[in-house]
């Protein structure tokens, strides 16, 4: 079953994992926080988060990779993906998207334009307290 206001960040870089982390939590959401592919596919499969954050370019398994086992795997191909890379090529675009990815943002980028693309996926309830 998925987690209505679990979030997943696959982020290698420490200062943008833990801003973004910051930022979601204080939102509302739930977070759980990776840095590479292989930790980021370990923790969807047990956690199931409603939305998994994805940067592309990784150590060990990349952020494409780690899509295409989610889109691909019954359990957990509902789970929505946010890609969230430096790679900006009309290609990369287009190889997230037609490996399933809901969103595709660029870097660098404000955390609001994350913030208000998580929100379209999985609203915060206003009566919700904030995540602990």
């Amino acid at each position: 079953m998925v987690m209505t206001k679990h979030l997943l960040i696959a982020e290698d870089d420490d200062d943008m994992g833990s801003l973004l982390s910051l930022r979601l939590t204080q939102a509302g959401y739930s977070v759980t926080w990776t840095r590479d592919g292989q930790s980021a596919w370990d923790a969807i499969q047990k956690e199931m988060p409603r939305v998994a954050i994805l940067d592309v370019m990784m150590p060990g398994m990349n952020g494409f990779q780690v899509l295409e086992r989610i889109k691909a795997t019954p359990k957990t191909n509902s789970i929505a993906v946010i890609m969230l890379t430096a790679k900006r090529q009309p290609t990369d675009l287009s190889q997230g998207f037609q490996a399933g990815a809901t969103e595709y943002l660029v870097k660098p980028f404000k955390p609001s334009e994350l913030l208000d693309r998580v929100a379209s996926i999985c609203p915060i309830d206003p009566e919700t307290p904030p995540a602990a």
